[in-house]
């Protein structure tokens, strides 16, 4: 009787935990696109939809949590990177700055050097399909992952 209760409990906060994920989710959406129309001009609704992809871009599935993620596997220290990506928190410019590391978090590349950044975007560094294909943590994620970390 213990363990079916016990098992019962889990799922009871496994689905809390859930829920509150979702409206955290919509609840930072909705405040994003306040900021947003707050501004004027083209730049804001491009703003908005790429914080929007972000907020709502999975880091990780969480239908069955006993399914290892991809990546799982890696060496130590290419799953620690992968971890460090896929959390937003890592050795880049805007964390070292935020951690008072650093003066500054621009980089070679002009821009703000964030963790997605580094991913996304940044012309020295990117991954062709970007945080999408380094949580796949396929061949090609983790070749550039190894690249990246040494």
């Amino acid at each position: 009787m213990y363990a079916a209760n016990h098992h019962h409990t889990s799922l009871q906060r496994l689905n809390q935990s859930l829920f509150d994920l979702k409206n955290e989710t919509t609840e930072r959406l909705q405040n994003s696109f306040r900021k947003c129309r707050s501004y004027n001009g083209k730049q804001s609704g491009t703003f908005f939809l790429a914080h929007s992809v972000l907020l709502l871009q999975p880091r990780w599935s969480m239908d069955d949590p006993t399914i290892r993620q991809p990546g799982f596997a890696l060496p130590r220290q290419q799953s620690s990177l992968l971890n460090r990506f896929r959390t937003g928190q890592g050795q880049c410019g805007a964390c070292k700055k935020k951690w008072k590391l650093s003066d500054s978090d621009q980089r070679s590349c002009g821009e703000t050097q964030t963790m997605s950044h580094i991913v996304e975007s940044c012309p020295q560094t990117r991954l062709h399909g970007g945080l999408s294909k380094l949580h796949s943590a396929d061949d090609d994620a983790v070749a550039w992952l190894t690249s990246y970390g040494y």
